[in-house]
């Protein structure tokens, strides 16, 4: 494993221990097997925190560059820090502030949208999302299944039942919108991939991942792992390899 990989993994495991939001080591699998497959040329991050997964992806594809958004005014210093110490600013844009407010800015479009702010707020940043993702694109939009409360195998405390609305309501925009594909994953606490449709409409097969053993990549850990697919499958960019799982629809 390349150095720098190894040093980001490091800071990974004290982010885990600390107050950082980081995301779950097969959630960043499967999201670099993705980068690595489709090679964007633009990266939206929106909620980068300390700017780890940043880095990872800016790592994993030279070519890529990255916009990201952090509201909290620490965790955008430490991203860029971060971008510095491995030698990736020159490619990566930080945002400070509500992306509800940024997002409405941004200009043109990328090849790939990673969403990962605050999950009451999914369902006020999709049309930007939309709106900044190209056709064939993909938006990852994590942690929408939530310790099994969103899809109802674990019952939702009183507290969260609010929040568990707001992300159904958003997953439910995700499946009734033409214009989108989607799959719900059950890697980390649930991510779902959204392929803009294109004219020829050969991005996204669903219903149709392929499960099979495949070579383990970096952060990949426990009984999953992640590697590119061919096209020939019709789905995107990879195949999420797990014992005993299965996928869970959007529905």
């Amino acid at each position: 494993m390349d150095e720098r990989f190894s040093e980001l993994y490091a800071l990974r495991e004290e982010a885990k221990k600390g107050r950082d939001p980081t995301a779950p080591d097969e959630t960043l699998s499967y999201l670099l097997s993705a980068v690595r497959g489709r090679a964007p040329e633009r990266i939206l991050e929106i909620g980068a925190a300390e700017g780890l997964t940043s880095c990872a992806m800016l790592l994993s594809e030279p070519k890529a560059r990255l916009t990201a958004i952090e509201r909290d005014a620490e965790r955008a210093n430490k991203a860029r820090e971060n971008f510095r110490r491995f030698g990736v600013e020159t490619r990566a844009v930080l945002h400070e502030g509500d992306a509800g407010e940024i997002l409405p800015l941004l200009q043109g479009e990328y090849d790939l949208i990673f969403l990962d702010g605050p999950k009451v707020q999914y369902r006020r940043y999709l049309s930007d999302c939309k709106r900044l993702l190209k056709q064939g694109g993909v938006l990852l939009s994590d942690d929408v299944l939530l310790f099994g409360w969103v899809d109802g195998s674990v019952p939702v405390p009183h507290k969260r039942k609010m929040l568990v609305e707001h992300i159904r309501e958003y997953l439910e925009l995700l499946k009734s919108d033409p214009d989108f594909e989607t799959e719900v994953l059950p890697i980390g606490e649930g991510l779902a991939v959204s392929v803009k449709k294109t004219s020829s409409r050969l991005s996204f097969s669903t219903g149709r991942w392929a499960w099979e053993k495949a070579p383990s990549q970096p952060f990949c850990s426990g009984n999953s792992t992640a590697a590119p697919i061919s096209t020939e499958t019709g789905a995107i960019g990879c195949i999420l390899s797990a014992s005993q799982r299965r996928v869970k629809r959007s529905s």
